[in-house]
Parts: C-alpha cells; sequence; structure tokens
C-alpha cells in the first residue's frame, strides 16, 4: 500500500496544474440536495456549460480547459455543491454514493451513442467504469470522514468535466436498454430467458451465468482496459444487478409536487444495464478465449525475445528490434480491424459526420 501511495503522490506532483483545475466546494448543505442523475441533467442544461465548437484536432487537455473556461469552473462547483457531501458522512451515505457513481459511469459509457448507428464506446468514459470500482477499496484505507468526503467531491467533479471535455454527450437511456441482456460469446447459441432469469444472471453462478461467459470471453483479451472494464461491471452487476426499474436511486424528481423522471426514460432503467453493457463492450471490442483467431497482440507474448531465449536461439539485439516493430505494425493493423475505443469526443454532432 506504501509503494501505491508513493507512486500516485510521483504521478500527482509530477504533472502541470491545467488552467481552472482547481476547486473549491461550499460545503454548507443545500436547501435541498440533488442525486447525481440531476446533477447530471442540470449541467446538461446549462448555457454556462455549453461545448464550444468542435475541433477534431483537440486533445482532451485542452478540451478539459475548454470546459473550465469563462465561468465554467465556478457554475461546475456551484452545481457540484448541490450533490451534498458532508465532512461527516456516514459510510452507509458513501456506500449509496459509490453505488449513484457506478450507474452513471455505466450510463456515460454505454448510453452516449446514437440509434441507428454503431456503438461508439468512449475511451475516456471507459476510464471511469475502471477506476470507480477502485473507490471501495480507497476508503477502507483512509480513517477520517472528511478525507473521503473531500475525495467523493473531486471525483464527482472529474466526472462531470469529463463528461464536457467530451461534448456534453446526451444520455440515451432506451438505447442503452435496447442492447441484449443476454449476452453470448459468437460461438454459443442463443438461450432464451426470463426478464428475472437475466437479471438474476448477472451474477450468479449457475449454468446460465452470464458473466461466467463475459470474464471468460475479457480474461485473456490483448487490449487490457477490456478486461479490466469487464471486471468493474461484473462487480456492479453483482452489487446491483437486481435493481428493478424505476429504482436507481435519483431516477425520479419533484417538479411542482409532482414526481417526474431525471432523464428522459429512466423508468425503464434497470439492473441488467451492466450486462448489456459488458455485451456492447466485447460485441464492440471483440471477444477472446472461445475459439476466435488468435491475435497477434498475444503472439507478441510467445514469441518476445524472453521466450525465444527459452528455446535456445540467438538473435541480435537488431534482429529484436525488427521483430518489435514488425508485431506492433501487427498489432495496429489487427485492431483496426477489430474495432476499438472511441476518440471523436462523441458528444458533438460533428464527430458523428464520418460513416460507421
Amino acid at each position: 500500500m506504501n509503494a501505491l501511495v508513493a507512486t500516485g503522490l510521483a504521478q500527482a506532483a509530477t504533472g502541470s496544474l491545467p488552467q481552472g483545475g482547481t476547486h473549491t466546494f461550499d460545503t454548507t448543505p443545500p436547501e435541498k440536495s440533488i442525486g447525481l442523475l440531476e446533477l447530471l441533467r442540470l449541467v446538461g442544461e446549462s448555457d454556462v456549460l455549453k461545448p464550444p465548437p468542435f475541433n477534431p484536432n483537440t486533445i482532451i487537455y485542452q478540451r478539459f480547459e475548454y470546459a473550465w473556461a469563462n465561468g465554467g469552473t465556478e457554475e461546475l462547483q456551484k452545481l457540484c455543491s448541490l450533490y451534498h457531501i458532508s465532512d461527516t458522512i456516514t459510510n452507509e451515505e458513501l456506500d449509496k454514493k459509490i453505488d449513484e457513481i457506478f450507474w452513471v459511469a455505466t450510463l456515460l459509457l454505454s448510453a452516449t451513442g446514437k440509434n441507428g448507428r454503431k456503438p461508439r464506446l468512449d475511451f475516456f468514459f471507459m476510464h471511469l467504469v475502471t477506476s470507480s470500482i477502485l473507490i471501495r477499496p480507497w476508503f477502507s484505507h483512509m480513517t477520517k470522514q472528511e478525507h473521503k468526503a473531500a475525495f467523493l467531491r473531486s471525483y464527482v467533479f472529474f466526472m462531470i468535466s469529463l463528461s464536457l471535455a467530451r461534448g456534453r454527450p446526451k444520455i440515451d437511456i432506451p438505447l442503452a436498454m435496447s442492447y441484449t441482456p443476454v449476452v453470448r460469446h459468437p460461438n454459443q447459441s442463443n438461450e432464451t430467458l426470463s426478464h428475472r432469469q437475466t437479471r438474476l444472471a448477472a451474477y450468479s453462478t449457475t449454468k446460465i451465468s452470464i458473466h461466467a461467459d463475459v470474464i471468460q470471453g475479457a480474461l485473456y483479451h490483448p487490449e487490457s482496459h477490456v478486461a479490466k472494464a469487464i471486471r468493474s461491471l461484473a462487480y456492479f452487476a453483482k452489487t446491483l444487478g437486481t435493481t428493478s426499474p424505476g429504482s436507481v436511486p435519483g431516477a425520479l424528481r419533484d417538479e411542482d409536487g409532482r414526481q417526474v423522471e431525471t432523464l428522459q426514460g429512466i423508468g425503464q432503467l434497470d439492473g441488467t444495464l451492466f450486462i448489456r453493457t459488458a455485451g456492447i463492450v466485447l460485441n464492440t471490442l471483440e471477444w477472446c478465449g472461445h475459439g476466435q483467431k488468435q491475435g497477434t497482440l498475444r503472439a507478441r507474448h510467445r514469441i518476445s525475445g524472453g521466450n525465444i531465449r527459452d528455446m535456445g536461439l540467438r538473435y541480435s539485439i537488431y534482429f529484436q528490434e525488427i521483430l518489435e516493430i514488425w508485431i506492433f505494425l501487427q498489432e495496429i493493423w489487427s485492431l483496426a480491424r477489430s474495432g476499438s475505443w472511441d476518440y471523436s469526443a462523441l458528444g458533438w454532432d460533428e464527430a458523428w459526420n464520418n460513416e460507421d
């Protein structure tokens, strides 16, 4: 643990602080606290946080600076403070807020595409899925509640900032729920499951264990982010997979004394979101370990220098460099054919001008 803390501090202390990236929060309880889904809705409606014109050549760090410019940081601070996180927050309240993060992180990954188009999975949103699973383990090493609260405030601020840096994409819940919950690798025959069976199968260890297949399909995947994303989604499904429609935290909000949907279509959202998302991740990035053609990325590890030396072969450093270059080019070609994460900043309509 000490080694992780040391390397984490080293990484945090060696970079430059982006302009506008510093933030403070008003920890005074608001008149009415909101949920994370409601925060996402308010950010989507804010004129101050409207994304700038699309520029395909802008790098992610610049997109963050644009999101924070022209009053963006102050607006984000104001809105994020409505999602109240007290310095005296209880562990039970922390768990509820972490669950909210799981829902929003998964929706940002799987519900930000467009109907009628090939699925796109944003590379940066994927990192919200892979990182949020670590919040609870981190908190187990923190002794002070105010430190946990400060961490959670910063994480939420970054999560919302990232959505702005990707063009503030609309959350399309019907799209995410249109993906099949019956996830099978391409070589397995389909089985018809009831809705209840499907929800239970998201974390079950029985014959119809959906995630057993999904984990197998990602375990040895040559693209390491796939395995990490599936690991998180499997945990989310185990924790929240039996959530029924209408029971997602913050799904409803009060409007003039009436309960209305926080986001359009959220009434149909349930715990199958996580298996649906896992399926679309593997169908987009390709399955591994079920009889598919062996990829060059995996082959690289088997024919790398160490294994060749074990076979008693002698070769020069020059030959090894040529071999590495050749394998690298093969990797690029393999990824180009198999699908990859999306880097287009899909929140901008112009990012969809290219054909699938």
